[in-house]
């Protein structure tokens, strides 16, 4: 391999990444911080486990769905649920309107501003939102209009409220699982271990032409080590955004080429009175007002994704400070002398092959020992009642639909709208605090972030017919398509064929007090589309009801449950 390319251009590369991203090279300070940190969360998850909740959780387990019933459907709980502080009233938001663009222009300056913060001002990805947010502006101010600042500003708006943004970090912060805690402990003792491994261990940055050890040399070459490292991290990183991109883009191609079924399949729905993306008196053709609406639930698509997955950037740039940044300060001593090497920061920032080792075997442990049982913990006693409270609040605190939630519902309800069931601004904080995907090993992450976007977009197709079709939601049960139909239930996942009463739709007819089941109107009607168009099998006389009977009654179900809600 070219020796100019494998000492000076990847020492370029490196020191171009360690100063972009967030974590300066400050020696052992910083890994006390992320000792404390470690330990910290640690005690956090032992305090959860052995709290009432925790020990219910701990209950539950080997009990039959009655007995986890009786143990988690309490009056407590539901009010613990459905809860904000005392300033707060709570308000169900389901669709933007004018009064809320000034909030919507502020969540597009704070997505930005992440991205600038986290990725750089010139990466791609900084672009991508950069550029993604004149359009869905423009989309937002033709679609929803606009009103004045002076009349937005008697509204008191959440974000001059320094107690509601307070209340909102409450809520998350009492909203954390102990598998959460675990993960992130964790984490953090990864990085000690690997900082304190290149301070005292590996203290040289690669192997030098003087080694005894040409074997280790040859094969264990700083580009090499470089090149493997950065695969298995960012290299990982990109191709599940890729991955992702190809398919929301076929999806938006074939969605394009049937864009009259589309919206008259959503004629259909609750979606009837909002579908309208350009103005009638423009007097332009059908086909310019479908080309924007899917266009822009393809933009809402990836520009949610990129500020999302900035908790899993930000991770994978610590590791690579961990690995690459000095122990010492530029020109002090670093130990490098003995070997003839000057104490130069590109020597000092290229990983040591060692080093890159032992944090592949960290992982493999991690992953084989720990982070499975972890995810499993967290997804059967936690991830629905975890979700159930957020998305709650995505929809009735103040600053949650408007700052949070809200973009996800602007967009129409297909495939490549979807990430995680989030927001843009509402997903970056989720996993920060909530969902630990991005905290597992780099590997494993890449796999938990692919399989959880992929299987979002097409648990998101909610009009069937159109890649990647809808056939997968009926087979599993998924009646999260109520909710995307404009209907507030269900709240958590919906998941009919879960055995777990905890998961499955006994949860949310609990919640709404009963006014929520599995056989609504909405639900009924969305299978036998799909059977009708998907599978080409007729409905039985009677069955199927006409759309507008159809609307009627999603209306009427959603307007009492909203108010059994409050």
């Amino acid at each position: 391999m070219d020796a100019v390319m494998s000492t000076a251009s990847v020492a370029d590369l490196l020191g171009s990444l360690r100063d972009e991203h967030l974590f300066p090279a400050d020696g052992q300070p910083r890994t006390l911080l992320w000792a404390v940190l470690s330990v910290a969360m640690l005690v956090s998850a032992v305090v959860q486990q052995l709290s009432s909740t925790g020990k219910k959780t701990a209950a539950a387990a080997g009990k039959t769905p009655k007995e986890k019933k009786e143990l988690y459907f309490t009056e407590d709980k539901r009010q613990w649920l459905f809860s904000l502080q005392d300033s707060e009233k709570a308000k169900p938001k389901m669709v933007y309107d004018k009064r809320d663009f000034y909030d919507y222009v502020i969540m597009l300056a704070l997505s930005i501003g992440s991205c600038v913060a986290v990725y750089g001002v010139q990466h791609v990805l900084t672009k991508i939102v950069f550029h993604s947010s004149w359009f869905l502006l423009f989309v937002f101010a033709t679609r929803h209009g606009t009103c004045g600042l002076l009349d937005w500003l008697k509204q008191r708006p959440a974000i001059f409220s320094p107690r509601v943004w307070l209340h909102w970090a409450m809520y998350k912060t009492e909203n954390m699982r102990p598998s959460y805690c675990y993960q992130i402990a964790v984490f953090a003792g990864d990085i000690v271990l690997l900082r304190v491994l290149r301070t005292y261990v590996f203290t040289k940055s690669y192997p030098s032409e003087g080694d005894d050890d040409e074997m280790f040399s040859s094969l264990f070459s700083t580009p090499w080590s470089y090149y493997a490292f950065y695969g298995l991290t960012f290299g990982l990183f990109y191709l599940s955004f890729a991955v992702a991109t190809v398919l929301r883009t076929v999806s938006l191609l074939d969605h394009l080429y049937q864009h009259n079924h589309v919206f008259k399949f959503l004629q259909q729905t609750g979606w009837r009175k909002t579908l309208r993306f350009l103005p009638e008196k423009l007097n332009l053709p059908d086909v310019c007002d479908h080309f924007v609406g899917l266009l822009h639930a393809f933009v809402t698509g990836v520009w949610t994704h990129v500020v999302t997955v900035i908790p899993y950037y930000l991770v994978l740039c610590a590791y690579w400070t961990a690995l690459c940044s000095p122990a010492a300060p530029t020109g002090s001593s670093t130990g490098n002398e003995a070997s003839g090497t000057s104490s130069t920061s590109s020597d000092q920032l290229l990983p040591h092959p060692g080093l890159v080792l032992t944090a592949v075997l960290s992982w493999l442990l991690r992953f084989l020992i720990i982070e499975q049982r972890l995810l499993q913990m967290f997804e059967q006693n936690d991830l629905n009642d975890w979700y159930i409270r957020d998305h709650w609040l995505g929809h009735f605190s103040k600053i949650g639909f408007s700052y949070m939630h809200g973009p996800h519902h602007d967009c129409l309800p297909v495939g490549f709208i979807a990430v995680a069931d989030n927001g843009p601004l509402e997903g970056m904080v989720r996993h920060f605090f909530g969902h630990f995907d991005s905290f597992c090993c780099p590997p494993f992450a890449c796999f938990r972030w692919t399989k959880t976007i992929i299987r979002d977009i097409v648990g998101h197709q909610y009009v069937p017919g159109v890649l990647p079709w809808s056939f997968s939601v009926v087979d599993y049960g998924v009646h999260h398509v109520e909710h995307h139909y404009l209907s507030m239930y269900p709240l958590g996942n919906g998941i009919e064929h879960d055995p777990d009463p905890r998961n499955n739709l006994e949860v949310e007819n609990w919640l709404s007090n009963g006014a929520y089941g599995k056989s609504s109107t909405v639900w009924t009607w969305f299978v036998s589309e799909v059977q009708r168009i998907e599978s080409g099998k007729k409905n039985g006389a009677g069955e199927n009801k006409t759309a507008d009977t159809a609307g009627a009654e999603a209306a009427g179900e959603d307007s009492g449950l909203k108010n059994k809600t409050q």
